[in-house]
């Protein structure tokens, strides 16, 4: 055998004991994580930190080792055990949420649903805190049992999970704030839009779970049996979908991908938005009067107006321009009211059998 194959062989089992040490190494880490969790104390302790940087620059002087070397494998050595520690905290709070355990929640946003979600939780014996930027809206809540908070650091700390139910536009922002204020837990979003979103929550270090749902239904809803959920699968899709059946009992949840959810929105919401701005727009006779001589079909839609037009304003106007898919269905309506309108200019009643017979074939 020759020197050099001797030398590797000599290699590989420095390796080894190298990779033996960095496990001995990690399990150190996840039980100091545990520590950690139980005294209350976040992940990273930069003084902590820099106390094992200066032990082992030191070392690696008096070895004669290169400081960049040393310096790069500190801090890969570091960053995994933080990466463990988290991994430690995420893997108890899910553990406690799927075993039915009494959670702290916060609600960031007292909103009609952020107000919506602190009685649901309330409701389910959780302890309650809520956040929201006009401080006035979250005090308010105070009767019904949430603890309002002035500030969101305040109304993150030492909670299990939190949920941020603020408009589409500001969603991402305060995703990634609440992250680096929580550093462990849940962190779910139920904005009605999962493009604009997605990227901030697939971000989410891996001491936080994220979960990402759109509720597809609004805050006058009392009963969660029949209604429905969305969920955009993330990290660990089985694992979300039973923390979202934990939160929501009773509620049937679908899964879409982000891009799917956002499509199916774009008729869903968009279309039905638009055509009841449209629609309320353009009647022009008084509206309770129409109703009384009404049939089904008009108090219909009369019902989609008001269902959506009641709505704040930004809301509805983030879901109709913030879905990138929007536009298509738009286009698609105003081509065929061009034809409607030329077959009635023309007096063309076939036309108007022929659409009329697409039409049907779509909704058969």
């Amino acid at each position: 055998m020759s020197e050099l194959e001797n030398l590797r062989k000599e290699m590989i089992v420095i390796t080894k004991k190298i990779l033996r040490l960095g496990h001995e190494r990690m399990m150190i880490a996840r039980r100091i994580g545990e520590v950690k969790r139980k005294m209350g104390l976040e992940i990273v302790d930069e003084k902590a930190e820099e106390r094992l940087i200066n032990e082992c620059m030191k070392e690696c002087r008096s070895l004669g080792l290169s400081e960049e070397f040393c310096k790069k494998l500190i801090r890969l050595l570091i960053n995994e055990s933080i990466r463990v520690q988290r991994a430690t905290y995420e893997k108890e709070i899910t553990k406690r949420s799927l075993q039915g355990a009494k959670m702290k929640i916060a609600v960031i946003g007292a909103g009609a649903m952020g107000e919506w979600l602190a009685k649901h939780f309330i409701d389910k014996r959780f302890t309650v805190k809520i956040y929201d930027i006009v401080a006035e809206k979250a005090e308010k809540l105070r009767e019904i049992g949430a603890a309002p908070c002035r500030k969101l650091d305040e109304a993150l700390r030492e909670v299990d999970a939190a949920i941020i139910a603020v408009p589409i536009r500001e969603t991402s922002k305060l995703v990634e704030k609440a992250a680096n204020l929580m550093k462990h837990g849940i962190l779910m979003e139920i904005s009605s839009l999962k493009l604009p979103i997605i990227e901030s929550m697939k971000r989410l270090p891996e001491g936080i779970t994220p979960i990402s749902i759109h509720p597809l239904f609004g805050p006058r809803t009392k009963d969660l049996k029949g209604e429905k959920i969305v969920l955009i699968p993330l990290r660990s899709p089985d694992q979300e979908l039973e923390i979202v059946k934990r939160f929501f009992e009773g509620a049937e949840l679908l899964a879409l991908t982000a891009e799917e959810h956002d499509r199916l929105m774009a008729y869903i919401l968009s279309l039905t938005h638009i055509l009841s701005l449209a629609a309320a727009i353009s009647i022009e006779e008084d509206l309770e009067k129409l109703l009384k001589y009404s049939g089904k079909s008009f108090k219909l839609l009369a019902q989609m107006m008001n269902s959506t037009l009641e709505e704040s304003s930004e809301l509805f106007s983030q879901i109709i321009i913030m879905n990138k898919f929007s536009i298509k269905p738009i286009l698609n309506i105003f081509d065929e009211l061009e034809k409607i309108l030329n077959a009635i200019k023309s007096k063309d009643e076939e036309s108007i059998k022929l659409l009329h017979a697409k039409a049907l074939s779509k909704i058969d």
